[in-house]
């Protein structure tokens, strides 16, 4: 079992390693895709303003930003249009029947309208506070496919169709942004942290990882399930923590070997959590007093320190439980074939020869690819020299076209000519043959 004070000692190490770079990698997840939520919190809140402005301008907009995930889910659900749902429950709407389609309701009108549906199901009234917290303790996780299937249900229904077409629209090119590129930083995000351990030059560019190896499809297929299962986890709150914990390694999986599989990743990451998922409950709560810290700091204190560092806590929990995977064998070990990630027990001499390795990697790849590149630029230079010859080419037989076109006449009398000169010869030579034959016949009736 892992001592969890060595794990946060050697993450606090690493973190100063390269700070900035952490921090940036850490920024951009929290900025883009809701990672580290008391810094995404904190970020979203001052660029809130000028979210609010823009959506202003249209009332459209403005609901959409004023819905959250459970108005997503109750969409989904319970067919949530203000009017039909609170008269399908018996209560005659005491505002205007205009301000409940446009949602101009204040909060305190939502909580007396909510409260009369309370009362008379009071058997869903805990239901709907499990999946309203459930789903603000995630709201800033990515829930696109929910928000597609509302968007398109919200089509049916004629007082939501333009919600719905905004909705939809919105929700696929994030569900697109997130796949492409949300997706392959979070993994490019585990592979950073990783080299963090060990490596003194590990660059913030290493969130490219999976864009520098040419795996995409694959590890987004897999990130995909894995975020879905955890959103879908985390509606029923009690499943959340189990599910998370005993496929937290996917990420660090496909960050050391990107070609595994998805029933490959997801049993390797069962295995390698098995008697681990208390102790890693345990060290994410031993991070509470920071993150208790970067809330009282409105997120400054995660943007540049705590969310470094439980990135490389979780980093080093890989490794370990990375270690004991391969030490008992586990089905799949020999997936985990990157030698380059864990050096703790590796001694200077064999340390500095796999930098030296690692580095002549780095350095032959570049090189293939420079020398790609300049066969690349060479094969271009060819196709350009081709078409200017052909543009020349063309050039010079359209220039030749007056000349071509002065002589056509003089050409089309010669060729006249010919045909009659032709045709005289052919004439002649007939009168010839049929007098020959004349001759022939004459002198065969005199023998």
């Amino acid at each position: 079992m892992f001592s969890i004070k060595d794990i946060k000692s050697e993450a606090g190490t690493s973190v100063k390693r390269n700070f900035w770079s952490g921090v940036i990698v850490c920024f951009i997840l929290a900025v883009f895709f809701g990672e580290y939520v008391f810094s995404a919190y904190a970020i979203t809140s001052y660029g809130g303003f000028a979210a609010d402005y823009v959506s202003s301008r249209s009332e459209t907009l403005t609901k959409y930003r004023k819905m959250t995930n459970f108005d997503y889910i109750k969409i989904l659900l319970i067919n949530e249009e203000v009017i039909d749902v609170y008269e399908s429950y018996g209560i005659e709407a005491p505002y205007g029947t205009d301000d409940i389609k446009s949602a101009k309701l204040s909060k305190e009108q939502k909580k007396e309208m909510n409260k009369k549906i309370s009362d008379i199901l009071p058997q869903k009234s805990l239901i709907n506070k499990i999946i309203g917290y459930s789903s603000d303790v995630i709201s800033l996780q990515n829930t696109y496919p929910v928000q597609v299937a509302a968007g398109a249900k919200s089509l049916f229904n004629r007082h939501t169709f333009t919600l719905g077409v905004v909705i939809l629209i919105i929700s696929i090119l994030g569900m697109m942004f997130s796949f492409f590129v949300g997706f392959p930083l979070k993994v490019g995000r585990s592979r950073f942290f990783m080299e963090n351990l060990y490596y003194e030059d590990t660059g913030a560019a290493r969130m490219l990882f999976l864009y520098r190896q040419g795996y995409i499809i694959k590890p987004c297929i897999i990130m995909a399930v894995f975020s879905a299962l955890k959103f879908a986890a985390g509606l029923t709150v009690f499943l959340y923590l189990p599910v998370y914990y005993m496929y937290k390694q996917i990420p660090y999986i496909l960050a050391e070997n990107p070609t595994v599989g998805v029933k490959q990743a997801f049993k390797l990451s069962r295995q390698m959590m098995r008697g681990y998922k208390w102790r890693a409950f345990l060290l994410d709560l031993s991070f509470i007093g920071w993150h208790i810290l970067s809330i009282l700091s409105f997120g400054m204190v995660g943007i540049f320190y705590t969310n470094s560092y439980t990135s490389a806590a979780k980093a080093k929990l890989y490794l370990v439980v990375r270690k004991n995977a391969i030490q008992n064998k586990y089905e799949g070990y020999e997936l985990l074939c990157d030698r380059y990630i864990d050096l703790s027990e590796v001694d200077d001499d064999e340390k500095a020869l796999i930098y030296r390795e690692n580095e002549y990697a780095k350095n032959a790849d570049m090189e293939e690819k420079k020398r790609l590149h300049e066969q690349k630029e060479i094969s271009q230079k060819q196709t350009e020299l081709e078409r200017q010859k052909k543009i020349q080419e063309m050039s010079y037989d359209i220039k030749k076209l007056p000349e071509t076109i002065k002589e056509l006449p003089k050409n089309i009398k010669e060729l006249s000519k010919t045909i009659k000169d032709n045709s005289e010869d052919k004439i002649s030579q007939k009168e010839q043959r049929k007098t020959q034959k004349t001759h022939t016949d004459n002198n065969k009736k005199e023998q």
